[in-house]
């Protein structure tokens, strides 16, 4: 006898709604395109800096956004 599988996405077990995955994504393109123009670097490691940078900087954001609505009941 088998047991059906449910999965879950992330959003369903964290608490994000739908405009702080929009959000997430819109830091992590301003930062990766702001990286990759900044640097004086070649193209290659422009992009990949950029997109490695860009990914950082999206979580940091969900981070602190589920932080933020996890204790500001507390203050």
């Amino acid at each position: 006898m088998s047991v059906p599988r449910v999965t879950v996405g992330m959003s369903q077990r964290l608490p994000i709604e739908e405009r702080d995955q929009r959000n997430v994504l819109v830091v992590a393109a301003i930062m990766a395109v702001v990286i990759a123009l900044t640097l004086n670097e070649p193209a290659q490691v422009r992009v990949v800096v950029g997109a490695m940078m860009g990914v950082f900087s999206g979580l940091v954001y969900l981070v602190v956004t589920l932080v933020l609505r996890r204790f500001i009941d507390a203050y």
